[in-house]
């Protein structure tokens, strides 16, 4: 598969920031925007919950609460998200809602008392999956299947074009832990490197049933090396966006963003539910690089770990 050509928007490199930063533009919008975020955090807080209690509707049983005007509001259990979001979005041409405020809460009820909020634009487009009305996906024809998995081929090779700060660890966005759907609750890490995050339950391969192929799979795995690349880490079609037409219009929820080994965008990608979803499992070969022998090492991890 060929990916089409792009041009950044700003050159790539490895600077992290670990403060969110608003992006105005220059419209009489984005200005009252600015002295908007002059108000003491505190207050701000207290006027987005406001809004949500009154006015907010929850997105199919999510943190995620959309308002009038475009608006949605995030409850996140780390403070990645927003910045992640951010990075890519002025580091790449792949569509990412703006990350309008993001806010540090200090509350009773997390286990460190934190809690970050998120404020976004809202980007136009409908999930490829949506919970309870099932997959868009079985309506579209080839030639827009093919366009998707062009796409999102694409958007992989932008993000894996993003150096790491440290090319060793494997962590959240900004060094810390991370969330992994495919783990499990709670987040993990981060780890020194590829050999410590595979020594973790998580990866273990379980000897019942393991064949001589697998066990010939694991022995390579330890003496492979493995590049960190920043990868989504839900890359599956209630993330993705398109119009009517199935042109793809954005990829949302970076909740499970990090830098993470170079085949963990695929490995998270075919976790148990979605690899059993038939369409998508003939559209992800085409869509992600090539890492068969991982992938089944990860299929067969799957079959025992149960996050």
């Amino acid at each position: 598969m060929t990916s089409r050509l792009y041009t950044m928007p700003h050159p790539s490199n490895s600077a992290i920031s670990r403060s969110f930063a608003y992006q105005s533009q220059r419209s009489w919008s984005s200005w009252l925007w600015s002295a908007w975020l002059l108000v003491p955090q505190s207050l701000r807080y207290r006027t987005y919950c406001a809004l949500v209690r009154s006015f907010g509707k929850q997105q199919h049983m999510s943190p995620v609460y959309s308002l009038p005007l475009g608006i949605y509001v995030k409850f996140c259990r780390l403070p990645d998200e927003g910045l992640v979001m951010e990075y890519v979005r002025t580091r790449t041409t792949i569509p990412v809602p703006q990350v309008l405020d993001h806010i540090t809460a200090t509350v009773s009820f997390e286990p460190d008392n934190r809690m970050f909020l998120l404020v976004m634009h809202a980007l136009p487009g409908t999930p490829l999956f949506i919970q309870g009305e099932g997959s868009r996906l079985a309506h579209a024809t080839d030639e827009q299947r093919n366009l998707l998995e062009t796409t999102i081929a694409e958007w992989i090779f932008q993000l894996r074009a993003l150096p790491p700060p440290n090319p060793h660890l494997v962590s959240g966005f900004t060094g810390g832990p991370f969330i992994s759907y495919r783990i499990g609750d709670p987040p993990v890490g981060p780890f020194a490197d590829v050999a410590e995050f595979h020594a973790q339950p998580f990866c273990a391969v379980s000897t019942e049933d393991a064949d001589e192929r697998i066990q010939s799979l694991v022995a390579e795995r330890a003496a492979r090396k493995y590049y960190n690349h920043l990868t989504h880490g839900d890359l599956l079609p209630h993330n993705i966006l398109t119009d009517h037409a199935y042109h793809p219009t954005g990829l949302i929820d970076w909740e499970c963003a990090g830098w993470l080994p170079e085949y963990w965008e695929l490995a998270s990608s075919t976790r148990a539910p979605f690899e059993r979803m038939y369409i998508w499992r003939d559209m992800y070969p085409r869509c992600f690089p090539r890492y068969d022998d991982d992938l089944t090492l990860e299929l067969h991890i799957q079959r025992y770990w149960d996050p």
